[in-house]
Formats: structure tokens, sequence, C-alpha cells
């Protein structure tokens, strides 16, 4: 996944939970501090980025996402881990040794 499109659909998502304006969302915008979230706002914030992206983020690392460019970072972390996974299971040789 792209940066910029990890970004346009974290920004839908900021957008539609807490009500920010377009040009107030950049990848430095914190979610408390410049967007006024409350601790309900992050765990809903988080709940909305888990459906966007179907993943699931751990409560410890919901914990340290303070700002937009640390969900487009988690985000695209998690879907090209995934990725990566998915190929490497699909390339690893079989073996043919049993023991």
């Amino acid at each position: 996944m792209e940066e910029k499109e990890a970004f346009d659909r974290v920004k839908k998502v900021v957008l539609a939970q807490l009500g920010a304006t377009p040009d107030s969302i950049t990848m430095a915008t914190s979610f408390a501090k410049d967007l006024g979230a409350d601790p309900v706002d992050l765990i809903e914030l988080e709940f909305a980025l888990e459906e966007e992206f179907g993943i699931e983020i751990p409560d410890v690392d919901a914990e340290k996402l303070t700002t937009v460019g640390e969900a487009v970072g988690y985000v695209k972390g998690v879907i090209c881990g995934r990725f990566r996974e998915r190929k490497r299971r699909r390339g690893a040789p079989f073996n043919h040794s049993f023991g």
C-alpha cells in the first residue's frame, strides 16, 4: 500500500470520527492536541481504523498512535507485513525430507 493511499484512508476515517476539517489533517496532526480527541474518541477511532483496513490494532499499539502519521505508518506496516507473509508462504519451497 502506498503512503498516499494509506493517508487518504486514515484521513477519511479521522474526518468522519472527529469532525475535523480536511485542511487540518496532515501527517503531523495530533489526535488529542490538534483535534481535541478524548480517550473515548481515540477508542472509537481505533475501531473505525480497524474496520476501514480490515486489521486488528492491539490496545498496546493503539496507545502509541498519537498522530495521523503514526497511524498511517502503523497501517502500512501491518498491511505490508501481511502481504510479505502471504508471499513468503506461497513462495516457500516444499520440504520433502522426512527426518
